[in-house]
């Protein structure tokens, strides 16, 4: 959630959902006992999985920045270390 609030700066709406991943991460949880995390990174408009598909550069940076502090934060936190964002919605 934080790695999220500091790219785009709002608090990310927690809704489980992914039509084409559904199942296959129940299947992937269940095997490896463990939870999923998916990251979406276009929108409803984007045309997913049809034919005029797309997503726009935007979105990818921003996706990219989300996951560089997800990474960031996860490995802080193993250490006992509190970050603050540098990866603000401005910079992305």
């Amino acid at each position: 959630s934080r790695a999220v609030e500091d790219v785009w700066g709002v608090v990310p709406c927690m809704v489980r959902e992914g039509g084409s991943y559904g199942g296959i991460t129940a299947s992937l949880e269940s095997l490896l006992q463990a939870k999923a995390l998916h990251l979406p990174m276009g929108q409803s408009s984007d045309h997913a999985h049809l034919r005029n598909e797309r997503i726009s550069v935007r979105h990818l940076h921003r996706g990219q920045k989300v996951m560089e502090s997800l990474i960031d934060r996860l490995g802080a936190s193993s250490k006992g270390v509190i970050l603050s964002s540098r990866y603000s919605a401005d910079n992305a």
